[in-house]
């Protein structure tokens, strides 16, 4: 057993202050900034996104993604901020995004853990897309 590294003075950051209605057992957690950029072949994009946050084993890793979405986006470049409760994934994955200033995100990974899922919500340019693409996890 490790002792929880201390990431803020608050302890209910995990829970964002709620922590009657929303639980964490583990502790997982990671923050996401995406931006896309719309193709000329529209309604096709191009996503990057960054995170930091934790892996299923609980350590800290920073993931890079790429995606290919298809959506409606009426912007010609989609930026978004999310958080999750969730761990960090790698491999493959499937995502759904809805973002009208306020919206969320949720994929399915097929990965080196198996199959596995993730949920985030956030602030973010007005888009509805579903994409598919690839994590890479890098540890510290």
């Amino acid at each position: 057993m490790q002792k929880d590294p201390v990431l803020s003075k608050n302890p209910y950051l995990y829970c964002i202050n709620n922590p009657v209605n929303l639980i964490n057992p583990k502790g997982l957690w990671y923050v996401e900034l995406s931006e896309g950029v719309n193709l000329p072949l529209k309604p096709f994009s191009v996503e990057f996104s960054f995170a930091f946050g934790t892996k299923p084993n609980g350590k800290l890793g920073l993931a890079i993604s790429v995606e290919l979405e298809f959506g409606w986006s009426p912007s010609p470049i989609d930026l978004n901020i999310s958080i999750s409760p969730g761990h960090l994934s790698e491999g493959w994955f499937v995502e759904f995004d809805a973002f009208l200033g306020l919206g969320g995100k949720l994929a399915i990974y097929i990965g080196r853990e198996g199959i596995d899922y993730s949920f985030s919500f956030g602030i973010g340019t007005p888009q509805v897309e579903v994409g598919v693409g690839y994590t890479w996890i890098l540890t510290f």
